[in-house]
């Protein structure tokens, strides 16, 4: 007794036939300085850490001082509100 596969052929289809199309966009708009789909991919990559680090960096180097914002009040005006609000506290 003798066992018989029917085999069938099997298409390949391979990623470098129909790019994602962020990466050919990137390849098409590049000014021929990237060439193929991997260089496109390592781009990506970069530019995604790039943007990562760069938020990073505005958000934890923000000016924290909170006594620093202008409230178009002048020093006087200032001096007012505060003895008015010591006088509430009495």
């Amino acid at each position: 007794m003798s066992v018989e596969f029917n085999e069938l052929q099997r298409q390949s289809y391979s990623n470098f036939d129909n790019p994602p199309k962020m990466v050919s966009w990137v390849i098409e708009h590049s000014g021929g300085l990237i060439k193929d789909q991997k260089q496109a991919q390592y781009f990506l990559l970069g530019f995604a850490v790039f943007c990562c680090l760069l938020s990073g960096i505005i958000f934890f180097t923000g000016d924290n001082d909170k006594d620093n914002f202008d409230d178009g009040l002048t020093e006087n005006q200032r001096e007012m509100i505060l003895l008015e609000e010591l006088e509430m506290q009495r």
